[in-house]
């Protein structure tokens, strides 16, 4: 995840090296980047052979609308379960057996963990816990890096569960990034806040000039009590590297415009945002990780930041942010080469976790889908830029995405990802979140951990 999203900050560096202590490791990120970027230019342009199978349209039409009922009527059965008798565990244990039965019917999976889906819904209890008022949409963002965290420890054969640095660091995206875009209109007001944030993350008490900072710099404090900085320099040495590389990927964005930017330099500096998101990540599930997992840790952040470029495409060219995808729009490159170089590097995570790569593939569908449900772009909107970006937008999109490679794509799923904007979980998730974020986190941890 990456803090202080939207933040310009001139001047920041961070090291060529990860360094430690003088008897700690000191990762050659510069090394492993310039090998990643090698190996992405070396990555084939066509499906994997693990997506060749397809899906008809009958039985994709069938499990997508089983798979909306199903998400309608969990919650209506989830909060009509009695507070306390015998009938109270039967129903739960009723719910518990439908969704597993679901989950094992339309995702192809050949392994899952009742744990990992047990400790998102902890993490849900623990974020209402935490700030009564956070919204179903931060939730569903930090779940996101609980996951990914989860599936670190699997990979690395740590004992699979939700720890409070997890949960703190999954709050930091949110927090730090809509504290930024909804707050702090100011461009001094952010350099402000991230001078304030940076002190914080270094051990020292800056104050908080507001109660979204106390609670920010709060979270700070949980990673503190599970890993004393004393002991595990390595933990804030990596918050403190996301943090510098956040704040210098925006600089650098911000010094010149998409179009001279070179693939290779693009590479660069997802590269280093996504790894080093990720690489924090490694860290609070095992200080003591190897070099081999930290690397394959920064890999996996990297396919994770692209992925999320995918997501964001549209919105983040209108707001001129620089991604591969972006700069695929402005040069009206079909996105089909790149979709299929991701596809084949989440194939490579496979080695180390099949369920995460299965995830991985949903989510690269969802973010296809976003593009194919653009929203209108109306005048007025902002700026002559924003209104000029919109335009180019609406203009470029048809041979950025073409419809015959989105078709072959949802051939390869069970269900119908890229139908409707409309079906995705997230709109899901937020609505029911927001309506009782109490009981509805309360319930479905009950159901997944019976």
């Amino acid at each position: 995840m990456y803090f202080l999203s939207g933040l310009v900050h001139l001047g920041t560096k961070g090291g060529k090296a990860f360094a430690v202590t003088k008897e700690g490791v000191k990762l050659p990120l510069e090394l492993w980047t310039a090998e990643m970027i090698q190996a992405w230019k070396a990555l084939p342009n066509r499906f994997p052979t693990s997506l060749w199978k397809t899906y008809p349209e009958d039985l994709r039409d069938q499990n997508s609308a089983s798979l909306r009922s199903f998400a309608w009527d969990f919650r209506k059965a989830a909060l009509a379960v009695p507070n306390s008798g015998p009938e109270r565990t039967a129903q739960l244990k009723a719910l518990a057996a439908k969704t597993k039965e679901q989950i094992e019917k339309h995702i192809a999976i050949d392994r899952q963990s009742p744990v990992i889906a047990q400790s998102t819904a902890l993490f849900m209890n623990q974020a209402v816990s935490f700030d009564a008022g956070i919204s179903g949409a931060d939730v569903y963002q930090a779940l996101r890096n609980v996951v990914t965290a989860l599936f670190l420890q699997d990979s690395q054969g740590v004992k699979v569960g939700l720890t409070d640095s997890i949960t703190a660091y999954s709050l930091l995206y949110p927090y730090t990034d809509n504290y930024i875009d909804q707050v702090l209109k100011k461009t001094s007001d952010k350099i402000s806040f991230a001078e304030r944030f940076r002190l914080r993350l270094e051990g020292k008490n800056p104050h908080a000039i507001n109660q979204h900072e106390e609670k920010i710099f709060a979270l700070v404090e949980l990673v503190e009590r599970e890993y004393p900085r004393a002991n595990y320099p390595e933990v804030y040495k990596a918050l403190l590297l996301i943090h510098d590389r956040q704040v210098q990927s925006l600089s650098r964005q911000s010094q010149k415009d998409i179009s001279k930017w070179s693939v290779s330099e693009i590479l660069d500096l997802s590269i280093q945002k996504g790894g080093a998101s990720v690489l924090a990540d490694a860290f609070l599930v095992n200080p003591a990780a190897s070099e081999k997992n930290l690397k394959f840790a920064y890999q996996l952040g990297f396919v994770l930041q692209l992925i999320d470029d995918l997501q964001d495409a549209a919105q983040d060219f209108v707001n001129g942010d620089v991604t591969l995808f972006t700069h695929a729009i402005y040069h009206r490159e079909s996105f089909e080469p790149l979709v299929l170089k991701l596809m084949q590097a989440v194939e490579e995570l496979k080695i180390e976790n099949q369920l995460f790569a299965e995830c991985c593939y949903y989510l690269i569908a969802e973010g296809l889908m976003n593009l194919r449900q653009l929203p209108a772009y109306y005048p007025g909107m902002g700026s002559r830029e924003f209104e000029e970006r919109a335009k180019y937008l609406d203009q470029a999109m048809p041979f950025v995405l073409k419809a015959s490679f989105t078709k072959e794509l949802s051939t390869r799923f069970k269900v119908h990802v890229l139908r409707s904007a409309d079906e995705r979980i997230e709109k899901l998730f937020a609505e029911q979140f927001d309506k009782d974020p109490r009981t509805f986190a309360a319930q479905l941890q009950e159901v997944l951990s019976l």
